[in-house]
This record gives structure tokens, C-alpha cells and sequence, in this order.
């Protein structure tokens, strides 16, 4: 009895040791992953660089105190920006400079509302059953539109495309259509002019399957970090999207897996940047200014509920008028 006793023992501590062993060398071996603000982890088209400092940001903004998420945002003029949270039927207008809310417009009951967008002609929010607001900008008035999402397919960004006059609906949870692989997260495309969604997805996201043409980009290779990339990847499930209104790329952000993709015109993938997770508590919104600035918004997590600004590297001079 006592032999078998000393023996199970022996084991179980050689058991501990390996696996503290173990641990102390992914620790280790983790700790060599780009860290530095001004290095990027990415994959990304060899022809396509990404341009803003992604883990550097420009400034930070913070919402006020008692303001816990900041679930959509778009850009409305000068430092005016549009915001929703998940439980509040309210839209807030933040003013970035004083990093306050300077009014508040009721269109609808409390429930989970997660991105906002806009037009010249109106403000929309959309839930996350798929259901849209259309806010008048000159009278007020508020229409809901009920499309044949669902929860079950958790809408959570949404952003207006002027080249063909439609909304673009980023999806979380799973797709509408069936047939679709494992994984699959898809944008689905709100038709403006018959105020109806199309049926087939605008964009139907696989990341690693897509990522064939893409280029490591300062990414230490071993077995614990190589395990994490392709984690973090499997992960993706979008949580905000935008145009880029200089050069038509689509950016759409996930809060899981922390990633930032981005795609061209013809729906190409250009790269899948890796955010970091100091930074980046919980990614939830993407805008962009009419100079191609870009913010995200993070709900208060490990810190309080902020927008993240990166100024544009590739600068486009305006011509003076």
C-alpha cells in the first residue's frame, strides 16, 4: 500500500514539473512576439501595405464616465461623431475634442442596438436582429425596416456604401443562407433604393481559407505562437465595418481573435492584422473621417469605453479651392 502510495506520487510530480516546464517555455517563447507600438503582426498581400500604425494610435478618447459601451460609432462632421450602446434606444451625439455627449435623441425601446451609419439623408442604426432605423435628418422622423436576419445571426456593424447606394451588414453570428463551411461570417448588402436585403451575402468570410496569397509580416514562428495565430484567426467574428473613402477598401474589426481585416473593391483579402490586446480592450466600432482617418471604439473592458484615433500615413494633399 505504501509502495503504491510513493510510486502515484513520484508520478503525479514528475507530471507538475514537465508541465510547469512546459508553461515557463510558451511563456517564454510568447513573450518574443512583436510587442513595440510601431511594429505590425500581420498577414498581408505583398502589394498592399497597410496605412496606419494599427497598435500606435494617434489618440485616445475616452467617453464619459457613467457612458460603459461604445457598440457603433460613424462620423458625422468636423469632431461630431454618432454612437450607440447595446441596452439604450438613444442616439448620442459625442463631441471628440471635450470627450463629451452634448445631446441624446430617443428613436426606439432599449434593446441591442450595435452600429450606426449615415447618408446625407439619414442617420441608421441597426439592431442585432438584422432590424434598421432610418432616422430623418431634417424632420426627425424614425422608420424601423425589418429584414430576414435574425439574432440568431447577431448583426453587428453597419456601414453605408455610396458607390452602390446600399448598407452593408457585418454578422457575428452565423449565416442566414445553409451550406456554408464551418466558420463562415458573412456581410450581407441592404438595398437603399427598394429598401429590401439581397439574398445572396456581399461578402462570405473564411479568413484562413483566403489567406493563400498573403505574406507573413513580423510574425515569430513556433509552435505556441503558430498555435495562437491560427486561434485568434478561427476566431474571427466581425464586430464593426467601414469604407475606406479614399480607396474603397472595406475594413471590418473583431473583438474575438482581436483582428482587423481588410479587403479590396473586388472583394479581395489584403491583409489580417494582429490588434493588440492592451490596446484594444473590446473592438466593437469602425469609422473612418472624410480625410480617411480611421477610430475604433472599445467598450469598457480593461479600461473605460474609448475611441482609438490613427491618423492617415498615406496622406492625400487636397487641392486648394
Amino acid at each position: 500500500m505504501m509502495r503504491l502510495f510513493t510510486k502515484d506520487w513520484f508520478q503525479y510530480l514528475v507530471a507538475t514539473v514537465v508541465i510547469l516546464g512546459i508553461t515557463g517555455v510558451m511563456l517564454m517563447l510568447s513573450s518574443n512576439q512583436p510587442n513595440t507600438s510601431n511594429i505590425i503582426s500581420a498577414y498581408q498581400h505583398e502589394d498592399y501595405a497597410l496605412p496606419f500604425k494599427i497598435n500606435n494610435p494617434t489618440n485616445t478618447y475616452f467617453a464619459p464616465k457613467d457612458f460603459k459601451e461604445i457598440s457603433g460609432l460613424t462620423h458625422s462632421t468636423d469632431d461630431l461623431f454618432y454612437i450607440v450602446d447595446d441596452d439604450h434606444g438613444d442616439l448620442f451625439y459625442y463631441d471628440l475634442k471635450s470627450e463629451k455627449i452634448i445631446k441624446e435623441v430617443d428613436f426606439g425601446k432599449n434593446d441591442d442596438y450595435e452600429g450606426v451609419t449615415l447618408n446625407d439623408e439619414y442617420i441608421f442604426i441597426v439592431k442585432s436582429n438584422g432590424d434598421i432605423f432610418f432616422i430623418d435628418k431634417n424632420t426627425g422622423k424614425v422608420d424601423k425596416v425589418e429584414t430576414y436576419l435574425s439574432k440568431r445571426n447577431n448583426i453587428e456593424g453597419i456601414c453605408y456604401d455610396t458607390s452602390s447606394n446600399s448598407l452593408l451588414l457585418a454578422c457575428k453570428g452565423k449565416p442566414e443562407n445553409k451550406g456554408f463551411s464551418p466558420g463562415t461570417r458573412c456581410v450581407y448588402q441592404f438595398d437603399l433604393s427598394s429598401r429590401k436585403l439581397k439574398e445572396q451575402p456581399f461578402l462570405q468570410i473564411v479568413v484562413k481559407d483566403e489567406m493563400k496569397n498573403l505574406k507573413a509580416l513580423n510574425l515569430n514562428y513556433n509552435f505556441v505562437t503558430k498555435i495562437n495565430y491560427n486561434t485568434r484567426i478561427t476566431r474571427y467574428s466581425p464586430s464593426g465595418i467601414d469604407i475606406d473613402p479614399i480607396t474603397g477598401d472595406i475594413y471590418i474589426v473583431s473583438n474575438r481573435g482581436k483582428l482587423l481585416t481588410v479587403f479590396d473593391k473586388e472583394k479581395n483579402l489584403k491583409g489580417v492584422y494582429f490588434l493588440s490586446e492592451k490596446i484594444f480592450g473590446q473592438p466593437e466600432g469602425l469609422t473612418f473621417d472624410e480625410d480617411g482617418n480611421l477610430y475604433i471604439s472599445n467598450e469598457a473592458r480593461s479600461t473605460k469605453a474609448n475611441i482609438l484615433q490613427f491618423e492617415r500615413l498615406d496622406k492625400i494633399v487636397k487641392p486648394k479651392l
